[in-house]
Formats: structure tokens, sequence, C-alpha cells
């Protein structure tokens, strides 16, 4: 049976990239978006977020591998927090029932470079009454729909630049986020040998 992941956010960016490389791998992606996809939802609203568990829970039945939270917005407004935090803890608190049913079970999500910035002590106390600790990959700048605006901005790209510098000397591809985002979420037997062996040796020390 092939392995079945939700991907949220698919509709673009790192979500579509990692949506197209889980297929090319013979998974089984589940495609969740505003607009388009397998699953429509608003995880800006808890009916929006109650819907979208609604419509995975219709296409896998009770049982759910993977989970690759993607969905997010870079707005100066109340809707990224909305969106990349809230929408995303409800995603996998949503889907933790099906998860539990699945087959080596996987959530991974993407961490925001707002986590480096000056931090709103009330914003983060809203954040943390609710939510559940999650490792995320923090992939820095790159270069999708929703960041294509920022980066041809001169003067918000060279605040961008100062903030996060890249040391790879260049902005991160969505296909190469991808890549990361499912090395995390399979099951070990079908991690790359070079990852095996990573993980192996990480686990016996």
């Amino acid at each position: 049976m092939a392995r079945n992941v939700v991907i949220t956010g698919a509709a673009s960016g790192i979500g579509k990239a990692t949506a197209a490389l889980a297929e090319a791998h013979g998974w089984q992606p589940i495609r969740a978006d505003l607009n388009e996809g397998d699953v429509k939802a608003d995880l800006a609203t808890p009916q929006g977020r109650a819907a979208f568990v609604d419509g995975v829970t219709a296409l896998v039945g009770d049982r759910l591998d993977a989970v690759i939270v993607c969905a997010g917005v870079a707005l100066p407004t109340p809707l990224t927090v909305k969106v990349n935090y809230f929408g995303a803890v409800a995603t996998l608190e949503g889907l933790r029932p099906l998860l539990a049913q699945g087959t080596l079970p996987r959530a991974v999500g993407i961490s925001s470079f707002a986590s480096i910035m000056q931090a709103d002590s009330e914003l983060v106390e809203a954040c943390l009454s609710g939510g559940i600790l999650l490792n995320g990959i923090a992939p820095g700048m790159v270069v999708t729909p929703m960041t294509q605006a920022m980066v041809d901005d001169k003067t918000v790209r060279a605040q961008l630049e100062h903030a996060m510098p890249m040391p790879i000397g260049r902005d991160a591809r969505p296909e190469e986020i991808a890549e990361l985002l499912l090395w995390r979420t399979p099951p070990l037997d079908i991690l790359p040998y070079t990852a095996r062996c990573t993980r192996k040796v990480l686990h016996t020390e």
C-alpha cells in the first residue's frame, strides 16, 4: 500500500514541490490548499480547520502515514499568525488520531524566519497557551510565489539578507526544501543509504 501523506500549502512553492516529489517516489500525496487541491480549506479560521480535518478523513479513512505542514503567508497582519502558527497546530492536532493508526507515522513543518526576530510577549503567550511543541525546518530565504515580491523589492531584499544571511551564497529553491521535508517524513527503511547510516550512528551514540 502506498504511503499516504497530507501536504498543506500544496498549490505553490515548497508545498507544491514536496507533493510532486512525494508522488514521484510512489507515495500518495493528499494536496490541501485554500482554493485548490484534494482538500480545500481556510486554515485561518476554526471552521476552515475543522473542514480540513473532515476533508482529509473522508479521503484517507482511519489511517494516515505522514503530515507535512507548508501552508503559510508572509504579511504584516494577524492573518500570518492565524495560518502559520494556529493553522499548523490545528492541522497536527486534528490529524493526530489518524496518524496514530498510520504506518510509522511522521509529522514535520516549516519554521518561519520570524522566530529569530524580536518577539511580542503577548503574542508568544497567546501562541503557547494552547499549542504543542514541534520540531521544524527553518529553510531561510526560499524563492516562491509567496516571497517573490519581497525578493524583487531592493529595500526589503537588503533587510532580509541582513536578518537571515544565506551561507550557501544564494536563495534556496522549493525543490531543495521538499527533499529535506520528505527525508524527515519516511520510515527508516526507505531513507537513502547515507541518511540511514547517519541516523544509525546518532541512535547508537
